[in-house]
């Protein structure tokens, strides 16, 4: 090494997709100078993947999960490694289960089961109230739910109308009941 910049160095070749890097120190002074500049090369590799921690897309943080896993297996020593290990494992399990009850709402809906639907939602938004999707997959439900609810009661308009049509023919009153055939037919 003499005097060049170790630190620096190892930065510049950092991300140069080698998976080894072999130093060579040739006084106590210089092995003192290498393991300083490894370590602090290490930690801004954990800072770095620290701040990638703030992603929620599950790719990004099972690539995260991996790097950390090498990581642990390279440097045991280094006791912060099996923590983010741990915080990104915990993360990826919420999101996970963040995307299985997006799925159970979908679920719901499709069995035209609001009330379930509902309240794994709101449940999902008190948990993630700035998840977009989350956002986005309520809002689904309140209008699913509205369009139902509407349905229902032009259906319930129309067989009182189909009565009332019946029992005018019942009545005999068969201009009237053709009438209100072709009303609620749409015919006219």
């Amino acid at each position: 090494t003499g005097k060049s910049n170790i630190k620096a160095n190892l930065n510049e070749i950092k991300n140069a997709g080698f998976d080894r890097i072999v130093l060579l120190a040739t006084c106590p002074a210089a092995v003192a100078a290498c393991q300083k500049a490894v370590d602090s090369a290490e930690r801004g590799q954990l800072a770095q993947i620290e701040q990638q921690l703030k992603t929620n897309r599950l790719d990004e943080l099972r690539k995260i999960e991996a790097q950390l896993a090498a990581l642990a297996k390279e440097h045991p020593e280094h006791a912060q490694i099996p923590v983010l290990l741990q915080t990104v494992e915990a993360k990826i399990g919420k999101i996970e289960e963040r995307d299985h009850q997006i799925k159970q709402v979908g679920s719901h809906l499709v069995e035209n089961k609001f009330a379930e639907a509902e309240a794994v939602a709101v449940a999902l938004v008190n948990e993630y109230p700035n998840d977009v999707v989350v956002k986005e997959r309520y809002a689904k439900v309140k209008k699913q739910q509205k369009n139902f609810a509407d349905l229902k009661a032009l259906e319930a308009e129309i067989t009182k109308e189909l009565e009332n049509a019946r029992a005018l023919v019942d009545l005999k009153s068969y201009e009237l009941a053709l009438k209100k055939y072709e009303t609620v037919l749409l015919l006219d």
